[in-house]
């Protein structure tokens, strides 16, 4: 799951304890944050909301059905901050989150914002790259970068996969998926 961030607004709050008391809260920003209702973002959201507000950003959680979600952030990109799952693989996020002609592309990352050259730099060297110590390596050096100077995404968690198969099943290579396997499986 990532929390995908857009663009803040800062203002001020002001709440009342009772009549006679005004507590006036300051806020650094005043964000609504979004998601596809009826899921566990859901969950997730009020523990997002609570540690937000301890740094002094107010969010309002705004469910949204999918179709509205899917709008607000892929086409019209009209959104502050959105959960949303994403792949466990990290080309596909390099692939769609950090090239700016991506249809994911939904921070508009491009080639106005700082440190968007050298992002592309680590891209490109992590596709080229066969040696697995060396393609990690330019893994953690984007990460750091990407994490540290640019932060258009923040990853939150991710769920563990796993695959379960009998010893005697030969030919099944999970990559491929059960159905592209079949035809190789030999029970």
């Amino acid at each position: 799951m990532l929390i995908v961030l857009s663009a803040f607004t800062a203002r001020q709050v002001f709440s009342s304890t009772d009549e006679n008391e005004t507590d006036v809260q300051e806020y650094f920003f005043d964000l609504t944050l979004i998601f596809v209702e009826d899921t566990t973002f859901e969950d997730y959201a009020p523990y997002i909301q609570k540690y937000l507000k301890e740094i002094g950003i107010n969010v309002s959680i705004l469910p949204q059905n999918y179709w509205d979600f899917y709008f607000s952030v892929v086409y019209d990109r009209d959104f502050e901050i959105a959960l949303a799952g994403y792949s466990n693989s990290p080309d596909a996020y390099l692939d769609d989150l950090l090239i700016e002609d991506s249809n994911s592309n939904y921070c508009s990352f491009n080639s106005s914002i700082p440190y968007y050259n050298e992002t592309n730099d680590y891209i490109e060297k992590i596709k080229t790259t066969v040696d697995p110590d060396t393609k990690l390596t330019y893994y953690y050096k984007l990460q750091e970068l990407v994490m540290d100077k640019v932060l258009p995404v923040i990853p939150l968690f991710t769920s563990n996969e796993y695959t379960i198969a009998w010893s005697n099943l030969k030919g099944y290579d999970m990559s491929w998926g059960l159905v592209n396997s079949l035809h190789y499986m030999v029970l």
